[in-house]
C-alpha cells in the first residue's frame, strides 16, 4: 500500500486534491509499520535478554549476545 500510493504520487497519477489524502494514508501505514517493528524489537529483547522496564516499572533481566546489541539499540 505504501509503495503503490508513493509511486502514484511520484508518477503524477494523483491530482493535487488527492495528494494530501494519499500522503495521509502513507503516513498512517508508516506509523503502523513502525509500531510493528517496535513490537518486534521489544519481543526480540525479551527473547534474547535485554534489561527493560515494563510500563508498570517492573524490570526484566536477560542476556543479549553482543552481535545483537547494535540491532536492538
Amino acid at each position: 500500500m505504501i509503495r503503490s500510493y508513493s509511486e502514484a504520487v511520484y508518477d503524477g497519477l494523483v491530482d493535487e486534491k488527492d495528494t494530501k489524502k494519499y500522503a495521509g494514508e502513507i503516513i498512517k501505514e508508516v506509523d503502523r509499520l513502525n509500531s510493528l517493528v517496535m513490537d518486534l524489537l521489544q519481543l526480540s529483547k525479551l527473547e534474547y535478554g535485554a534489561k527493560s522496564s515494563a510500563a508498570d516499572g517492573t524490570e526484566f533481566y536477560f542476556v543479549i549476545p553482543k552481535d545483537n546489541l547494535s540491532t536492538l539499540n
